[in-house]
């Protein structure tokens, strides 16, 4: 976690780094991935559609980034 503090503002930063397979080639677009009820795997596709609500009410922002070797990072921002 990084603590990101500029002239007249401060926010909070967060990267969870996952290491793995990475999401699938067949996903072309990484925003649906929050849609409600979107999945790639067995799961419910709930998730990452609470956590961008959750996120975007506190005025902040969620993002899906690859990773250059493998897998994929999802970052949250917001502002405290």
């Amino acid at each position: 976690m990084s603590i990101v503090i500029g002239k007249n503002t401060a926010s909070y930063e967060i990267s969870f780094v996952d290491d793995g397979d990475g999401i699938a080639e067949s996903v072309t677009d990484l925003d649906k991935l929050f849609d409600f009820g979107v999945t790639t795997t067995k799961g419910s596709g709930l998730g990452l559609y609470y956590a961008r609500k959750l996120i975007t009410d506190m005025k902040g922002d969620i993002s899906i980034v690859p990773n250059e070797s493998k897998g994929v990072s999802i970052k949250l921002n917001w502002k405290i």
